[in-house]
């Protein structure tokens, strides 16, 4: 166990960019018993025109289609085969 050294001071942080700087994601998932699922990502919420479409027997799954937009929000979700949709987002930077 490593102790903490509390000392330290605060540094001034001006600006924070959440998202990802990958053109790569992994998205992954808690898995149980099913092991078949559908995984969607599209820069629509309503998922009306599909950037991913994948079907995977894994908990997880690695993009590896065209560059991603940088600045953009995406929208990726997953389901079982018998399941309902859980949703996400993230932003690129």
């Amino acid at each position: 166990m490593c102790e903490i050294d509390h000392s330290g001071g605060w540094a001034d942080w001006k600006e924070y960019q959440c998202g990802i700087s990958t053109v790569s994601p992994v998205f992954s998932w808690e898995c149980e018993t099913e092991r078949q699922f559908t995984v969607q990502m599209s820069s629509n919420p309503k998922f009306q025109s599909a950037v991913m479409y994948l079907d995977t027997r894994n908990c997880y799954c690695i993009y590896d289609g065209v560059p991603l937009q940088a600045g953009k929000t995406y929208y990726w979700r997953v389901r079982s085969r018998v399941g309902e949709w859980t949703e996400s987002q993230f932003t690129t930077i």
